[in-house]
């Protein structure tokens, strides 16, 4: 079901090149990805993504989304219920508010299945 609600995520979002759910861990327990995605090494972007929300957390209590933007690609995760978090990686050319907005509307849907 999680492949299923990640591949909607990129078919909505012009533009998005990978996406995927991971747990605190920093393990992935699944992931979509476009042809283009330019190689993206999404085992290492969702450890660095746990260490980030790690750190963060002292800063903020209640952490609910990141947003890192490069020169060709922006990075969007929100966190969800039981430890977990879900990371949209966009071209630099994408729509992020668009990629924000589609990310919040499936947490539920996300968080309902994690709860399972």
């Amino acid at each position: 079901m999680f492949k299923d609600i990640l591949e909607g995520l990129l078919k909505r979002v012009d533009g998005s090149l990978a996406a995927f759910l991971a747990g605190s861990d920093g393990l992935i327990v699944e992931q979509c990805c476009r042809e283009s995605h330019d190689g993206l090494d999404l085992e290492q972007i969702a450890a660095d993504c746990t260490q980030l929300i790690r750190n963060s957390s002292g800063v903020l209590d209640d952490l609910a989304e990141v947003a890192l933007s490069g020169t060709n690609q922006r990075l969007i995760l929100r966190l969800l219920a039981g430890s977990y978090f879900v990371v949209l990686i966009i071209s630099g050319s994408a729509m992020a508010g668009r990629a924000r907005y589609e990310l919040l509307k499936l947490q539920s849907s996300l968080e309902a299945e994690i709860a399972g």
